[in-house]
């Protein structure tokens, strides 16, 4: 049960820090309009060790849908698009982790 609450606090937290790391980045100028870093993946990349797959992937969830909400563009054709990029993205990062973590790529 302890457990549980600490994973469900976790979750919370990295989801606050996504959101952060989303609303900073796009105060960043781009070079190209579709062009960004990802700082908001950084969470996911720590989530990667820290939650369940279910937990991982909710927060791959939540992250797009307050970056889309925040950004105003929930209701837009663009947001299946970020919604598309953002569970590829999450998938091979899990995918790639779970493989070859250790072996031949690291973390970091």
């Amino acid at each position: 049960m302890r457990q549980a609450i600490k994973d469900k606090q976790m979750l919370c937290y990295l989801t606050a820090l996504s959101l952060t790391l989303s609303v900073i980045e796009s105060s960043l100028p781009h070079a190209l309009p579709f062009l960004r870093l990802g700082l908001a993946n950084l969470a996911l990349l720590y989530a990667l060790e820290r939650l369940s797959t279910g937990d991982y992937f909710l927060l791959a969830f939540f992250k797009w849908l307050l970056s889309s909400l925040l950004s105003g563009l929930l209701f837009s054709p663009f947001s299946l698009v970020s919604l598309a990029g953002n569970a590829a993205s999450a998938v091979l990062m899990l995918v790639l982790y779970r493989t070859l973590a250790g072996r031949l790529i690291s973390l970091y």
